[in-house]
């Protein structure tokens, strides 16, 4: 079971892999990046560069360079050593390096950070990467998994119903953390109400979205014994409501079970296309920051079922797009990150978000949105503090 783990931790291209990142050195010129094997080897690396920040599943560097910015808004004072990125792709990894300077490492943080380890770092960041954690579903039992649920990625069956890998994984990025840790990623909250309207978000079918982690998951991890009980805050939110079908967001969901594991014809089913106007007959992706003219692909060929039917209001259902999860560890408002805290306020300001899960440790009895904006009121008084120590 461990070797399958780390087979499908692999696959995601996201986190490294102890055993797996020695295969690949041996096949590739020599890294011009660190490899850490051991918590030791890591510590020393951290001591000795003054990192402070964790970005886990970095790839190219984009989420890397977003934390940095946020460090630097709470501290402008941060040099960019301050934020590491890891990843387990050594062209990923040369990428984020290729400015010739070490902005991201090879590492297994579960091997690094297991349980009862101490923190080393004050924050540790995850974006779009618990969605690709996954562990693959013995072959006796790969053809009872509901075809919705099942993904077939590299020869390895997936249930995108089972969390518990990601669950250890993000875990791992509190444990590794004196201030905070966070995720966020895309919601699947709402997923099995909307399929039964006949519908899907387009992100929910894709082949490498093998566990589609959602808020009960996240909030169960959090609430968890299987972790040492840490002053602070706790919080889960989804925004970027969807408000109806008629939504770029959404799909209409293929009439046959076998097409919706999205195995074959991904294209024409809409399932690998970002935000594509699905009432299209020729749909060609908008432009975004990341890509001014357009994506490279140009246009895509119609989907096979295209979203044009009446629209049905999804307000009801609590549809959303995004999902984040956030813990801060401290016993008073002074003791809070800097950086937390900035994250803390970007996202309480969010409009129209649903609050999931929310608990502060100094007031109890508040939740909901009350317990959010006495999250952001201390948030806001640690940054107003004259000092700029972390």
């Amino acid at each position: 079971m461990a070797r399958l783990l780390l087979a499908s931790l692999c696959m995601a291209f996201l986190v490294g892999c102890t055993e797996a990142h020695t295969e690949l050195a041996t096949a590739s010129t020599a890294s011009t990046y660190p490899t850490f094997e051991s918590r030791d080897t890591f510590l020393a690396y951290v001591e000795r560069t003054g990192t402070r920040f964790l970005d886990l599943g970095a790839s190219r560097g984009g989420s890397r360079q977003r934390l940095l910015t946020y460090v630097r808004r709470a501290e402008p004072s941060a040099t960019p050593s301050a934020v590491l990125g890891l990843d387990i792709s050594d062209e990923k990894l040369r990428a984020c390096n290729a400015d010739g300077k070490v902005n991201c490492a090879k590492a297994d943080l579960q091997e690094i950070f297991k349980k009862g380890a101490a923190p080393v770092v004050e924050g540790a960041q995850m974006v779009d990467i618990l969605e690709h954690i996954n562990v693959p579903v013995p072959a006796v039992r790969a053809a009872a998994i509901p075809p919705a649920r099942r993904r077939i990625l590299h020869a390895g069956s997936f249930d995108t119903a089972r969390h518990a890998a990601a669950v250890h994984l993000w875990r791992a990025s509190c444990t590794a953390a004196t201030g905070f840790c966070v995720m966020e990623g895309p919601s699947f909250d709402g997923e099995h109400a909307l399929r039964a309207l006949g519908f899907m978000r387009y992100y929910e079918a894709w082949r490498g979205h093998t566990c589609h982690f959602n808020s009960t998951s996240l909030v169960s991890a959090m609430s968890s014994g299987k972790q040492p009980r840490r002053p602070g805050a706790s919080l889960v939110m989804l925004y970027q409501r969807i408000p109806s079908t008629s939504s770029e967001l959404i799909l209409r969901q293929p009439p046959a079970e076998a097409d919706r594991q999205c195995s074959a014809g991904s294209t024409e089913l809409g399932c690998d296309r970002h935000h594509q106007n699905n009432r299209s007959t020729r749909v060609k992706p908008p432009k975004s920051k990341f890509y001014p003219a357009g994506r490279p692909e140009g246009a895509l060929p119609p989907l096979r079922y295209p979203n044009d039917g009446p629209a049905i209001d999804l307000q009801p259902l609590d549809i959303f797009e995004k999902m984040v999860g956030l813990r801060t560890f401290h016993d008073s408002d002074h003791e809070l990150s800097r950086v937390a805290a900035h994250i803390v306020t970007m996202y309480g300001a969010k409009k129209g978000a649903k609050v999931v899960h929310c608990a502060l440790s100094a007031q109890p009895e508040l939740s909901g949105f009350a317990c959010v904006q006495a999250l952001v009121k201390a948030a806001r008084h640690r940054l107003s503090s004259a000092t700029t120590t972390p």
